[in-house]
This record gives C-alpha cells, structure tokens and sequence, in this order.
C-alpha cells in the first residue's frame, strides 16, 4: 500500500471509531494529534470535515488521497510519525473498528493476489485501495490469541 492511502486508512480509521463512540481514549488522543496536525500544517490543503462526516465513502476518501498528495503531506515526517502512531495504537487497540476478522478487500485492482490459510480471532488482513500490478502472496496467517480448550479432568 503506497503511503497516501496510509494516511487515508489512520484517518478513516481514526475518524470511524470517533463516530460509533466505540474508540478508547488513546485512540481518541491519537487521532485528534493527527488531525490537529494536518489542520495546522496544511490549512487550506487538506479538508478532513468531509472524511469525519461519512467516513466510509470511497469517493470522499479518494479526494482526500489526492489531497494529501497535492499538499505534499505523504513526504512529511511529522505526518507520518503520527499516522504510525494512530495505526499502532489501533491495532494494540480492543475497540479498533475496522480490522477485519480474517480477509477485507476493498477497492483492489490487482493482476493477481494469492491470500492462503488464515486463521483468525480477532484481526487480520486489510487491503484498500491498491492497485497491484504483479504477484502479492500472503501465505499462513496466524493472528489474535487462540482459544486454550479446558480440559475436564
């Protein structure tokens, strides 16, 4: 995934736990740190009020993908540190809304994408808007925390 749609998915992220008041408080922390930032740094450049209306828009998240880029955010590490640190603590995060439970494709055009035995409780694999020219393998994918059987004795 190329870094602009990085910084779409944390927002989109950050912005759908916000609506659903499913978020804990360093997600929350996190993504207004984030928000705040673009809005300082590229006031006037990158319009974040439509995204946080309806989050889920593919054409809304699409004119923000060609914002960041037309602003030069993608290449700012102040950004960029803050987008790692949104998408760390979503995924450490129990409420996080948007990973999947095994496989999510969305908006993908690919040549070809080989996805193989998954095993999931909790978390997964995302793949949103790419467009993939050439092989993406992903092999056995193991993720959450296996339920331990009780054993009667």
């Amino acid at each position: 995934m190329e870094i602009p749609s990085i910084i779409v998915t944390a927002l989109v992220l950050g912005a759908t736990a916000g609506i659903k008041g499913i978020a804990e408080q360093s997600v929350k922390d996190a993504y207004i740190a984030l928000t705040h930032l673009i809005k300082t740094k590229y006031q006037g450049q990158i319009n974040l009020e439509l995204l946080e209306k309806s989050p889920d828009s593919i054409s809304r998240q699409e004119v923000l993908r060609e914002d960041v880029i037309s602003s030069g955010a993608d290449k700012d590490k102040e950004i960029l540190i803050a987008v790692a640190s949104l998408l760390d603590i979503l995924t450490i995060s129990k409420t996080s809304p948007s990973f999947p439970e095994g496989v999510s494709l969305e908006d993908v055009q690919a040549l070809n994408i080989k996805i193989k035995d998954i095993v999931s409780e909790g978390g997964g694999i995302a793949i949103r808007h790419a467009k993939v020219k050439g092989d993406i393998q992903i092999e056995s994918v193991v993720s959450g925390k296996k339920k331990q059987k009780k054993r009667r004795i």
